[in-house]
């Protein structure tokens, strides 16, 4: 499993890729790794490439992650768009449960997509 969590100075936001297994340990180095570049270039806006990743987590594990984002510093005003190319409907339950529970949070086919609305207030 492969993961890079970085701030672009190009695109004003932070960049988050997972190749592999997205699981609750996953998610919550993810929530780490944003929340300390979040507070160190004052960003709120997250671009998750999830192209390459697998959601190999349980339904109750799916339920928990908006409360183990929100633990970790990633609060419920982050606006994330998760670009999961062809493959929406493998990533539609948990787009709802972060809907849910007050996240901001839109899938996308491409990063061009997702960076767009990214950037619309």
């Amino acid at each position: 499993m492969a993961l890079e969590v970085i701030y672009d100075k190009k695109c004003s936001c932070i960049k988050v890729k997972v190749d592999g297994e997205l699981t609750i340990e996953v998610l919550k180095n993810i929530a780490r790794e944003v929340n300390e570049l979040s507070q160190k270039y004052n960003c709120s806006k997250i671009l998750n490439n999830l192209l390459n990743a697998t959601a190999n987590v349980s339904a109750l594990d799916i339920y928990q992650m908006p409360k183990i984002a929100k633990e970790c510093g990633v609060n419920n005003w982050f606006k994330r768009a998760l670009i999961v190319g062809d493959r929406k409907e493998e990533f539609e339950f948990l787009e709802t449960v972060f809907l849910n529970q007050g996240h901001i949070v839109q899938l996308f086919e491409n990063e061009e997509q997702g960076y767009a609305w990214l950037m619309r207030e």
